[in-house]
């Protein structure tokens, strides 16, 4: 008799526990599936916040700066349509023309200004814009 009310209680006690793992794992679920929606929501607020871009622009000198000053004046002479700008990056001085959205545009602008500036180059720079805050109203599932 003792043995049957230890068996009866082992097998009550595994069900017990088999039974409350099994709805904390649906409830684990649930949660996990709240927290992706969440990620999501975070993600999208992000991608809004900071739009990621790609730029093109044609390099076509990088040096010291007094060299750079120079060739700039003489690419906003040979180029006035198009910008051009004198960037910074240690430890040389860079001039750059041209802010293109597409490869294809900056290309077909590329061989007009190698036909004056031979060892110019073509850049694909990538920017990060930040925009101002956007608040939105807590999402409920």
């Amino acid at each position: 008799m003792r043995q049957k009310i230890l068996c009866y209680t082992a097998f009550g006690l595994f069900n017990a526990l088999a039974f409350s793992a099994w709805g904390q794992r649906d409830s684990l679920l649930v949660s996990e599936a709240k927290s992706a929606d969440k990620i999501n929501w975070m993600l999208e607020d992000y991608q809004a916040l900071n739009r990621i871009t790609s730029a093109y622009r044609i390099q076509i000198y990088a040096g010291n700066y007094q060299n750079a000053q120079k060739i700039m004046a003489e690419a906003q002479s040979a180029f006035p349509d198009t910008p051009v700008f004198l960037d910074f990056r240690s430890p040389s001085y860079r001039v750059r023309v041209g802010a293109f959205a597409t490869r294809l545009a900056a290309e077909k602008k590329l061989i007009a200004i190698r036909r004056i500036y031979k060892t110019s180059v073509l850049i694909a720079i990538r920017r990060i814009y930040k925009t101002s805050v956007l608040i939105k109203p807590e999402k409920t599932l």
